[in-house]
């Protein structure tokens, strides 16, 4: 009795320290706000209607190389090859004095849209940071992601820098309009630890 009693005890007092753990572990950190300053020159009301023309320009060109994804994908540069800057001149603007930039490329989220849910590829979500400029929102709290448990809602002009090296997925729950994205990688800073992908399935959305 007594040998059982002081294993409950034990069982009680880890159970104990274990979630005493689990609630003040620090987290880790998914979203970096203020790691890349450049990006606040997404945050320009009077080009929106602009950038959403090119973005929905390019989506539309059979000339640019369409990624076979379960949404309508365009790559814009791929780290080695990229589509004339003539295609998207405004956008274009602010991409280039955004540093270590390692590909680009827009997507369209259609009407009542979820991506599933998944890592990134680590042979590239591990060394980089990625960031999703909304351009156009099918409408308010109508459009996200989520990241390891931490959602985000989508607004127009705002940039969200994340680790796509950890679970993450998009999403448009509206039933009649679209939302359309800018989405970028960077190279990850030094100061940031390495991704902890472990997939290799290539997909780059």
């Amino acid at each position: 009795m007594t040998k059982y009693f002081w294993g409950f005890v034990l069982f009680l007092i880890l159970a104990i320290v274990s979630f005493i753990f689990l609630i003040f572990m620090p987290k880790p950190t998914i979203y970096f706000p203020d790691l890349i300053p450049e990006l606040k020159l997404f945050d320009d009301e009077n080009m929106l209607e602009i950038w959403e023309e090119e973005v929905k320009s390019i989506l539309s060109n059979d000339e640019i190389k369409k990624e076979p994804h379960l949404y309508p994908v365009k790559i814009l540069y791929d780290g080695t090859t990229s589509v004339d800057s003539k295609y998207y001149p405004e956008l274009y603007k602010i991409l280039n004095v955004i540093p270590n930039i390692e590909r680009v490329f827009v997507v369209e989220l259609p009407i009542k849209s979820e991506q599933p849910q998944r890592k990134g590829c680590s042979s590239f979500a591990n060394n980089t940071l990625r960031c999703i400029v909304p351009v156009k929102i099918s409408g308010k709290r109508r459009s996200g992601m989520w990241v390891d448990g931490q959602p985000k809602l989508f607004d127009e002009g705002t940039a969200i820098i994340y680790d796509h090296s950890r679970i993450n997925y998009v999403y448009n729950k509206h039933k009649r309009s679209s939302t359309y994205l800018v989405i970028f990688d960077v190279k990850r800073p030094h100061s940031i630890p390495f991704g902890i992908s472990d997939e290799n399935h290539n997909i780059m959305f």
